[in-house]
């Protein structure tokens, strides 16, 4: 995609998801790393590959994305100044509950792999990342995002339509 039809993209939110030009968007996509190389990058790759994305160059400009953007994803660096990656997904949980995290880092270890799922990662990507390995990990966390996003809705609605079925009384008025 050019440019011009770059800064033209215009997304209207609603039950029906996203879309850009007519056509559905695959999902929103928050990066957060402190490379602005590796941030670009990442975001015209999915960007490319139909997702709407969104960028921010540390934990703290990243939180205070999430409430405007409401990402379906976030892939995220484990080592960042200020807020790390880890930091970030513990705070980012309550304002995003049905988001989906990968974390990605330079520095993989099998110990850092772990560390990083027992706190909440989806899943664990070494940078140089490979194209097909990125593509299939966020694919994943998009189907899982979605059906994370269904479960909640589904939930919300039992809840509504049953919300008064368990009110017991005497009162013969009732």
């Amino acid at each position: 995609m050019d440019d011009t039809r770059r800064r033209l993209v215009h997304c209207i939110f609603g039950h029906a998801g996203c879309y850009v030009f007519g056509v559905a968007s695959r999902g929103r996509i928050l990066i957060v790393d402190d490379e602005a190389n590796a941030r670009a990058a990442l975001s015209e790759i999915l960007h490319d590959e139909g997702y709407q994305t969104e960028t921010a160059a540390d934990g703290f400009k990243a939180l205070r994305k999430l409430e405007e953007f409401q990402p379906d994803v976030i892939l995220t660096d484990v080592k960042m100044p200020g807020l790390d990656g880890i930091a970030f997904m513990d705070k980012a949980r309550a304002a995003a509950p049905t988001a989906v995290f990968i974390v990605m880092t330079a520095f993989g270890t099998i110990s850092s792999a772990v560390a990083a799922v027992k706190k909440g990662a989806d899943n664990y990507l070494t940078k140089l990342l490979e194209y097909e390995s990125l593509s299939a990990v966020v694919e994943r966390a998009m189907e899982k995002a979605r059906l994370l996003q269904e479960t909640r809705r589904l939930r919300d609605r039992l809840r509504d339509r049953n919300a008064f079925r368990h009110i017991v009384t005497d009162d013969p008025k009732m």
